[in-house]
């Protein structure tokens, strides 16, 4: 077999992406690929920004099927040089089972795709009469599987497959969950591995868990790349581990003095064993000689994981249980500091800063730079940080493509678990963090990472998790009690959000929060937000602000006020702050573009955050996700770089390294992977909008800020 030199040659892994997205289409006669730098395939542009994405109709069957040339002619090239390398181990099972799934999915997508075309009389061109895919088949026959004893299982089976192509295959246009690995590869969705039906069933079909082992199968040829440079990603999480014990520590000394100083006797009380323990190792991890790179054993990570477990024992105990129940049993001396305890060390948790900013950011650059090497060319470098930044994002994304993905081999970890599964941030290493403050008129402003508050099994329920209101407690049972407003940004209209919404929108109504948590939803991904569907074409600015103003005022899209803030004159401050952006910063266009429209509500959210502010005055805001690495993420980073806009007019360079820790380092962490590509471009897109107004008539925008806001207000030095 000849090697095909004229094509560039795809990573193994974009190869087999490129099958599976084929392999798992839902087709029909409406269905519209599309191909990303000439060789990836897509179903939708969720993860592109506008304009990157060829749509291919099956009209243009050649293009379509130039893909799939190449796709073939990539794994025929990977197999030429396993085959003659001196090292491969033919005797390997893995190895074995991994070529005959491969070869299973290859079969599949040419099945899929040609009865797709077959759906359109004029396209008479077919996947199995590509000649790559034909001396692919005749390589793997001929040279492969001989040289596994017995030959590859089920071959005849696969063979037949390719040969005969009458049988349309057994899609379940209904299923929905985890149904395709592209879901799998954005990882949009991951959280519904740890999630059950309420039948009890998985969210993810056995075909699937086939094509997730055969990328974490193939994900590991190092001919490829170099060292990945994701794998230091455990020792920065180790090392902010570390700092977030000393700080947890420091931040609750008093409490854990009174605690140790009345020697309360552990036999009588529960909570107290329980909280000596996480104490305990809340110490070990914030002891430098428990650091990886210094001890080959028990790290600080490991202890800070024993620190959450040991502390959740303590919020669901009995005992803790009882203290909360029974006022006149928490007036006792021991209570008091048992519950203090307990509910600062809560408090300190969501408080804590990062330990590793300054790793992160030399981290990201690092990523740039590689990209950077990796294109080649040296452009001239934008004048403006939000122009860097998207430029160092295509680049940093072009150098994590000859990586394996992270976040698919943690899927395949919680797969394979055979611990009870829950979605649980807080206990799955998605810890809180405050992250800059603002200066407000009142007082400074935290901003805090906050991912979803709540545990959830199954989906149709969940619940809030106990440090969080313990959180509250800690601020609520003060002298000056303060507020916490979180910005909500689950989907209350998906059935896979629903739970987690409704739960948190709920919380608020307790008595005992007495006001002092304010939970407020947002829509960000709605057709509405995205100007899909029927509001594709809403181009007349008056009826797109008539339209904005019913989804704002209509709890079932997505957006939700608490009756103290649903008023008669926030609907007014609705429409007056509309009108102002219309005039302000689209010049009162009596026609507005779809990426008007997109911008005009990323610069609605951010100004009606202020307002919110301005009448909540919350000592405390987060922007919560289901788990604050993307759509949270972004909005807190592009929420600081607006404030600093409104203030100094510019960003500079300093404020460049800070939005990159922000937009990536969650992800990063959380995740193993960049911050989704829609959001952070999406928001950038405002940002410029708004930069490219403060720089025409900035002052105008400051006087009104300062007016409203005060004339201090601003990003508070860190």
């Amino acid at each position: 077999m000849k090697q095909m030199t004229k094509f560039q040659i795809l990573p193994l892994q974009e190869a087999i992406d490129n099958l599976s997205l084929i392999a798992e289409m839902d087709f029909n006669a409406n269905t519209i690929l599309g191909v990303v730098d000439q060789n990836r395939f897509v179903l939708s542009d969720s993860e592109y920004s506008m304009g990157s994405i060829q749509w291919l109709a099956p009209e243009n069957a050649p293009e379509i099927l130039e893909v799939m040339r190449l796709t073939y002619a990539s794994i025929s090239h990977y197999l030429i040089d396993l085959y003659e390398n001196s090292q491969t181990d033919w005797e390997e099972i893995k190895l074995k089972k991994s070529l005959q799934e491969l070869m299973e999915l290859v079969g599949e997508s040419a099945n899929v795709l040609d009865r797709y075309l077959s759906l359109f009389p004029n396209v008479k061109e077919r996947t199995i009469a590509l000649q790559e895919f034909k001396d692919l088949r005749s390589y793997f026959l001929e040279r492969i599987s001989p040289r596994f004893e017995g030959g590859t299982e089920g071959e005849a089976e696969w063979a037949r497959e390719w040969i005969e192509n009458e049988e349309a295959l057994n899609f379940d246009l209904e299923r929905r969950g985890l149904k395709d690995f592209e879901t799998v590869r954005r990882d949009r969705d991951y959280e519904l591995f740890y999630i059950r039906e309420e039948n009890d069933h998985p969210f993810f079909t056995q075909e699937l868990l086939r094509n997730i082992k055969l990328v974490c199968d193939f994900d590991i040829a190092k001919e490829e790349f170099g060292e990945d440079p994701l794998l230091q990603l455990q020792d920065f999480r180790d090392r902010d581990s570390y700092a977030a014990a000393k700080q947890i520590l420091h931040m609750v000394n008093p409490f854990m003095r009174a605690f140790y100083q009345h020697r309360i006797d552990h036999k009588e009380h529960a909570l107290a064993a329980l909280l000596n323990k996480t104490l305990f190792a809340l110490m070990l991890a914030s002891n430098e000689k428990h650091l990886s790179t210094k001890t080959a054993n028990k790290n600080c990570l490991m202890y800070f994981e024993d620190f959450l477990i040991f502390l959740r024992e303590s919020l669901l105990s009995t005992e803790y249980q009882k203290l909360l129940a029974y006022e006149e049993v928490e007036k006792t001396p021991i209570a008091h500091i048992l519950l203090d305890l307990i509910h600062h060390l809560c408090k300190a948790l969501y408080l804590k800063t990062s330990g590793i900013k300054e790793e992160m950011k030399g981290f990201i650059y690092h990523l740039v730079r590689k990209g950077q090497e990796k294109r080649g060319k040296k452009e001239k470098e934008p004048d403006s940080v939000l122009w860097k930044m998207i430029e160092n994002d295509d680049q940093m994304r072009l150098y994590l493509r000859f990586f394996p993905s992270g976040a698919i081999f943690q899927d395949i970890d919680a797969i394979r678990s055979k611990e009870p599964l829950a979605f649980d941030p807080m206990l799955q290493k998605n810890t809180p963090e405050s992250l800059y403050q603002i200066r407000t008129m009142r007082h400074l402003l935290r901003v805090v990472k906050i991912p979803s508050p709540t545990r959830q099994e199954i989906i149709t329920k969940a619940n809030i998790i106990p440090e969080f209101l313990g959180f509250l407690r800690a601020d609520v049972r003060e002298k000056h009690p303060k507020k916490h407003l979180m910005i909500q940004l689950q989907d209350k209209t998906s059935w896979k959000e629903f739970a987690r919404v409704k739960v948190l929108e709920d919380v608020q109504k307790e008595a005992e929060w007495k006001g002092n948590l304010i939970v407020v939803s947002l829509s960000k991904d709605s057709d509405f937000y995205f100007q899909n569907g029927e509001y594709l074409t809403l181009e007349k600015a008056n009826d797109f602000m008539s339209s904005f103003i019913d989804q704002l005022e209509s709890f079932e899209c997505g957006y939700f006020l608490p009756p103290q803030l649903h008023t008669e004159a926030m609907k007014k401050n609705i429409q007056t702050l509309l009108e102002w952006i219309h005039e302000s910063f689209f010049a009162n266009k009596a026609i507005l573009s779809r990426k008007n429209r997109l911008d005009f509500i990323e610069i609605f959210y951010h100004f009606f955050l202020l307002h919110l502010i301005k009448e909540v005055e919350p000592h405390s805001i987060s922007f919560t996700c289901k788990d604050a690495v993307d759509v949270g993420a972004a909005l807190s980073a592009s929420f600081y770089a607006f404030v600093k806009l409104l203030s100094q007019q510019i960003l500079i360079k300093e404020d460049e390294e800070l939005l990159f820790y922000l937009f990536y380092a969650p992800a990063f962490l959380v995740r193993e992977r960049a911050v989704d590509a829609q959001r952070l471009h999406r928001l950038l897109s405002a940002l410029s909008h708004i930069e490219s107004v403060c720089k025409e008539k900035g002052e105008e925008i400051f006087k009104k800020t300062s007016r409203l806001y005060g004339s201090d207000f601003g990003v508070a030095s860190s």
